[in-house]
């Protein structure tokens, strides 16, 4: 029986496991992701740097941030949310570049183990994340958890939000979920060491109270588990887009602040959500047949393309 290219790419990358994509590629070299990530924070660090400074040379306190942790981070101003968030959405141009420059692997390789960025997947995880968190934010407030609207946001500040702290999510998974799980993943061949891994860098980037730190760690499992179930980045960013988007719509609203000392009772209202989440998302993964689409074959290119490299290169020696 004749089997079309499609079918057959969709047989062959249909068992590839994310954690470990990145052996796929050859020649497979573990030093890559290395320079990848040391180019990343040279030049984010650079930019990052030129930015803050900038803001406070206009006149905002960016001092009053530097080991103030969540108490101190304000993005109801243009200038607070550009500093607190639009620095973190840096990094996600910043890889790409890095990754462009290294050229270890295809870019769409980072995003999933199905040939790229699947937006319908995306989005519908988006959909189910929205619902579960809709559904908690009444709970919270018939239960009597929120506190009194008091808007505090400038137009500006909003509609930058709205904007950034959706890249600043798909950032931190292309970084933790992508770069670093699919790297320790494809050194080690373990997912659940790469899974652990990712988890504890997560949980020490964030300066939270030992309640905040267990609510992080929970966080980040579980957007690892939604990476591997999904094999891509995807569902995790939708999670992550949604539950920042809710916390800084109601730390900005008044009715729920931000902080870096996170109450037990805010540690079961807010990861309950996310472990609700991964288990409906692990249903529709096993039903719909979105998550079994191969967008593309990015290994076979670039496999073809290095080995046609390599024999050049060769040739040009004789």
């Amino acid at each position: 029986m004749k089997v079309n290219n499609n079918q057959q790419n969709q047989t062959t990358n249909k068992e590839y496991n994310y954690f470990t994509y990145p052996r796929n590629f050859v020649p497979y070299k573990w030093a890559k992701p290395i320079l990848v990530f040391i180019l990343f924070i040279v030049i984010y660090l650079i930019l990052s740097t030129l930015i803050a400074f900038a803001i406070g040379a206009s006149g905002y306190n960016i001092t009053g941030l530097i080991g103030g942790g969540y108490d101190a981070m304000e993005v109801t101003t243009a200038r607070g949310a550009l500093l607190s968030v639009g620095t973190v959405s840096l990094m996600l141009p910043v890889l790409a570049f890095a990754i462009f420059v290294v050229k270890d692997r295809p870019y769409s390789s980072y995003s999933s183990a199905r040939g790229g960025w699947n937006y319908k997947i995306f989005f519908l995880s988006m959909l189910v994340a929205l619902i579960i968190y809709v559904i908690g934010w009444i709970i919270s407030y018939l239960s009597g958890n929120l506190q009194p609207f008091n808007n505090q946001f400038s137009l500006i500040a909003f509609i930058l939000v709205t904007v950034l702290v959706p890249i600043q999510c798909v950032s931190e998974e292309y970084l933790f979920r992508g770069l670093l799980m699919q790297t320790i993943g494809s050194w080690t061949r373990l997912p659940i060491f790469a899974l652990v891994i990712q988890t504890a860098i997560f949980i020490a980037l964030h300066p939270y109270n030992i309640t905040g730190r267990i609510s992080v760690g929970i966080s980040a499992v579980v957007f690892g588990l939604c990476a591997w179930a999904g094999r891509g980045l995807e569902v995790s960013s939708a999670l992550h887009v949604v539950n920042n988007l809710f916390a800084f719509y109601m730390s900005g609203f008044g009715v729920d602040p931000i902080a870096s000392n996170v109450p037990i009772r805010d540690l079961f209202s807010s990861e309950i959500k996310g472990v609700i989440f991964l288990v409906v998302m692990l249903i529709i993964i096993r039903k719909c047949s979105w998550f079994r689409q191969i967008k593309k074959d990015d290994i076979t290119p670039f496999n073809e393309k290095t080995a046609a490299r390599a024999e050049k290169k060769r040739a040009g020696k004789k």
